[in-house]
């Protein structure tokens, strides 16, 4: 990653029990500071007790690799995500699906949730809100250089409602308006389940689906490669 970390960055990785062993052995490589980091080590750690862990890259650092040292570069199901320290949000909260379960509501504000394995994603709202979704990080929420896709938005508080949403992408941030609703708390949960929900709000995207300008998607053996969902059925 040259240049990219110049202004300091944060590395976030999410590696499912199955890839644990082959992560172990993929290291980021400080070379200003002399220091190596396994990916695995990286998606354990935790802060604040509840919120994701990262990797800090200080500032100045010019050079950061990611080296393979698995026998035949071996690969496995993971994900990985450097964010800029000049990014938009960067102090946004970041929490891993495997073990979000805030079952205390709180104000939220840009959140954003990563996994490298699909998950359903709920909420549960104590009063008025709004909020926009994208399938990027924190780092991309009104960044018009990216100008990622709004996959739902909830504008009107009237009528705003929880959700369940399954997801199949390494992440996606909620936005919600924690300053026009200050007192308003939210809860997020996350579970293994893999049924598409419509009773309330929701999307179908692609496996993979970003919806970034850059065209980018992110693959992965552990999602179906087509995407089925019956909208309605005639009886005859």
């Amino acid at each position: 990653l040259p240049q990219y970390c110049s202004l300091g960055c944060r590395i976030f990785a999410s590696v499912p029990e199955g890839s644990a062993e082959i992560a172990k052995n993929i290291k980021v490589h400080d070379y200003m500071n002399n220091d190596d980091s396994s990916l695995f080590d990286i998606s354990r750690q935790v802060r604040n007790g509840d919120q994701k862990g990262f990797y800090e890259v200080a500032e100045g650092n010019s050079q950061l690799n990611l080296i393979n040292t698995n026998p035949g570069t071996a690969t496995a199901p993971m994900a990985v995500w450097v964010v800029k320290g000049s990014a938009g949000n960067f102090d946004a909260l970041v929490f891993d699906a495997e073990n979000l379960d805030m079952a205390e509501g709180r104000s939220l504000g840009v959140v954003t949730v990563m996994s490298a394995e699909p998950f359903t994603l709920s909420s549960a709202t104590s009063g008025p809100m709004v909020m926009i979704s994208t399938l990027s990080g924190f780092d991309s929420v009104n960044a018009p250089d990216d100008a990622c896709t709004v996959v739902f938005q909830q504008i009107d508080p009237s009528t705003y409602r929880d959700i369940r949403v399954w997801i199949r992408n390494p992440l996606v941030t909620l936005s919600f308006d924690q300053y026009t609703y200050p007192h308003t708390n939210v809860s997020l949960f996350a579970s293994q389940d893999s049924t598409y929900d419509f009773s309330g709000p929701s999307y179908v995207a692609s496996p993979g689906f970003i919806g970034c300008k850059d065209g980018k998607t992110f693959r992965s053996s552990l999602y179906e490669p087509t995407t089925i969902y019956r909208y309605s059925q005639f009886d005859r």
